[in-house]
């Protein structure tokens, strides 16, 4: 899994652009699925990925999302319904038969996608890009606790993002309280 060190990042964004040219040939932060969470208030500085918790998968209600047995998630298209196909129907995301389920049940909220939902493949990408070496690879990370559902509901993905990050705020001496 590829973890981030707050102490490192420089806020730069490298890591999200390395991320969706690999993935689109266009520089684009949406297309990433490495989010740079920003708090200008207290110069803090966050890259957000993936952390496998695989809620997503759960939440799926047409088995979409799989776990391969490298622990990463797998998107069978054919079985997807994107976003557009739900913006033509008029069919809301709330809806079982319909997508998005996977964006709402991301407790980081890192699924903020256009049409298809987009997943790490630890390619390393975002590490190679990152000229402060504040991403790595880790097998098995400790981790903050991740939000509960409860503790998610009506926040955006930005939000969600944000609440993440701050967890890792002990790691930084110079945060304080």
């Amino acid at each position: 899994m590829i973890v981030a060190d707050p102490a490192k990042c420089s806020g730069c964004t490298r890591c999200e652009m390395a991320c969706s040219f690999g993935k689109t040939k266009a520089y684009s932060h949406l297309a990433s699925v490495i989010r740079v969470v920003k708090d200008e208030e207290i110069g803090f500085d966050f890259p957000v990925t993936c952390i496998r918790c695989y809620r997503c998968v759960a939440a799926c209600p047409i088995d979409a999302l799989s776990v391969t047995s490298k622990g990463l998630i797998k998107l069978d298209r054919e079985k997807c319904r994107p976003k557009t196909w739900a913006r033509l129907t008029g069919v809301s995301t709330k809806n079982a038969e319909s997508c998005g389920i996977c964006a709402e049940a991301c407790p980081l909220g890192i699924l903020d996608f256009d049409e298809y939902p987009s997943f790490c493949t630890n390619c390393g990408r975002c590490i190679e890009a990152c000229n402060q070496d504040a991403l790595s690879f880790e097998e098995k990370p400790e981790l903050p606790k991740v939000p509960s559902a409860a503790d998610l509901e009506n926040k955006s993905p930005a939000m969600r993002r944000l609440l993440w990050a701050k967890k890792h705020l002990e790691k930084l001496s110079w945060a304080g309280e």
